[in-house]
């Protein structure tokens, strides 16, 4: 998988925005949570936010191997994610459903994805596939998208230790990093 970002700010998509928090601010390099309207919310709160809530990139060159996410606590990240990709843009395919139940809240995790088949210019997104709970948005602060063409990954991998992810049925991914995939 390459090492190169593909999520650029002008491609950002999203399925809502909550005011001052729109999707370009989850593509613009800033993981710090402190900030003033850090990362993007999702104008879907509550048991409104599956499966209404997106977030993801338009223009993408090549396949993704690995999406980043840099999460603003356990109580603005769903439990269940769907990552997809599209064609033209309005018509979606299930790559893989992602198990963040596990996830500390802390830091960052990890979504591996396989081989899914597409060589030519798509879209991807992470869908909320549960709800939060009232009154909460989805909330990612940073999001970071890597292909498969120019060398490893940097060192880092999913949110649990590779024996928390065994434990949960998830194999050694790509370039050696544990994630946690629900099919």
């Amino acid at each position: 998988p390459s090492t190169t970002n593909l999520a650029v700010q002008a491609n950002a998509i999203s399925g809502g925005d909550l005011t001052n928090y729109p999707k370009t601010q989850a593509f613009d390099g800033s993981t710090y949570p402190w900030g003033a309207y850090p990362g993007w919310k999702s104008s879907q709160t509550g048991t409104n936010v599956a499966p209404n809530a997106y977030i993801g990139q338009s223009e993408i060159t090549e396949q993704v191997r690995r999406i980043r996410v840099y999460g603003a606590g356990v109580t603005t990240m769903p439990d269940s994610i769907k990552v997809q990709y599209s064609l033209d843009g309005s018509s979606w395919t299930d790559i893989l459903t992602y198990d963040a139940s596990e996830w500390s809240g802390m830091g960052y995790f990890d979504v591996m994805l396989p081989d899914y088949g597409v060589d030519v210019t798509h879209s991807i997104r992470l869908l909320a596939n549960a709800d939060l709970g009232s009154g909460y948005s989805w909330w990612i602060l940073e999001m970071i998208i890597n292909g498969v063409n120019s060398g490893p990954l940097p060192s880092g991998g999913c949110a649990h230790t590779l024996s928390a992810c065994k434990a949960y049925g998830a194999n050694e991914g790509f370039g050696g990093f544990p994630h946690l995939l629900k099919s």
